[in-house]
């Protein structure tokens, strides 16, 4: 038991540090955590904050990684600590779950990850059939597993997000120097549209004054777009004019704020994004881009859309018509 416990681990951490993205050496810790406690199932539950922003299955419905137990994962998070239970049925906490009827669950040990006291996410292993609780060996080999994953995890992380600073540098970089050479406010579209399309935005629309009038309003390769595909919530780019901040809205209709506005019920569940357009100290307009809700590959929209925002400012106050001199 001694020497397969640690020739199972020590596969099983080969396999997490050897691989770069996150989902790999998830499947690679998950793998081994299964194997390690004669578990069916696994699943690593990542978060953003408290939130969970992603599920990687592995071994028994890992085709389906919405088929963990939600209330399991929260147990494991708020007890903050390797947990191993024998009998979910009979568990006062979680018996009555949904989760945990719905998928039949019988045996399940969780362990939370986390980096520099930070929750990172939770790993499962958990059997319709009864396991066997771990020994302080088995326990200590799960924990280093653990510490492993986070490891990989997080430097997946951190490389993804240089990774996206870079192209918000790259799409700011060329939008800039297309105003710097543009000589009307039409050669600027071409840029502006690929810069949003680099953003995981469908259109990007140019709203200026206090009407929010649609200056230019174009598709990700810089042609114009019909009037009837120039739509817009007047509220949320109101809310930008007045304020003078970016505003990001994955879901309006789930936010309080915005969600009983008819412009916004029209949205359908398209994310928002809308920056305002300086000249000097005065708020010109703003720059609203939106996409379909699923998750985008590529720069985070709201730095590189301050930086277009920033370009379209300059250009706009260089093509403005100056007063003649006295």
């Amino acid at each position: 038991q001694p020497a397969q416990t640690a020739q199972v681990l020590a596969a099983g951490l080969a396999g997490v540090t050897a691989r770069l993205d996150p989902a790999t050496a998830a499947r690679q810790a998950l793998a081994a955590l299964v194997t390690l406690l004669g578990a069916q199932r696994g699943f690593m539950v990542l978060y953003e904050g408290l939130s969970i922003a992603e599920v990687i299955a592995y071994g028994e419905d890992a085709r389906d990684p919405d088929a963990f137990s939600t209330g399991l994962a929260e147990h494991v998070v708020w007890t903050g600590e390797a947990v191993f239970i024998d009998d979910l049925r009979a568990h006062p906490a979680l018996g009555e779950r949904d989760s945990v009827q719905g998928l039949d669950l019988r045996s399940a040990f969780g362990l939370p990850l986390f980096e520099a006291g930070a929750l990172v996410g939770v790993m499962i292993a958990d059997s319709r059939e009864p396991m066997t609780q771990p020994d302080d060996e088995l326990r200590a080999a799960a924990i280093a597993l653990g510490r492993y994953a986070t490891l990989a995890v997080t430097s997946a992380r951190a490389l993804a997000g240089q990774a996206r600073e870079a192209a918000e540098l790259a799409v700011c970089h060329q939008v800039a120097l297309a105003a710097t050479r543009a000589r009307s406010f039409t050669d600027l579209l071409p840029a502006l549209g690929s810069a949003a399309g680099a953003c995981g935005a469908e259109r990007i629309l140019l709203l200026l004054g206090d009407g929010l009038e649609v200056a230019a309003a174009i598709d990700v390769e810089g042609h114009p777009l019909r009037p009837e595909l120039t739509t817009f919530s007047r509220t949320i780019a109101r809310c930008v004019l007045e304020s003078g901040l970016p505003l990001h809205l994955a879901d309006p209709l789930a936010d309080s704020s915005f969600a009983s506005h008819a412009s916004v019920q029209g949205l359908g569940g398209r994310t928002v994004d809308v920056v305002p357009v300086r000249g000097g100290e005065a708020i010109l307009g703003v720059l609203y881009t939106d996409h379909p809700g699923e998750v985008i590959e590529g720069p985070a929209p709201m730095a590189a859309l301050a930086g277009m925002a920033e370009a379209i400012g300059a250009l706009l106050g260089r093509l403005a018509p100056r007063a003649p001199s006295a």
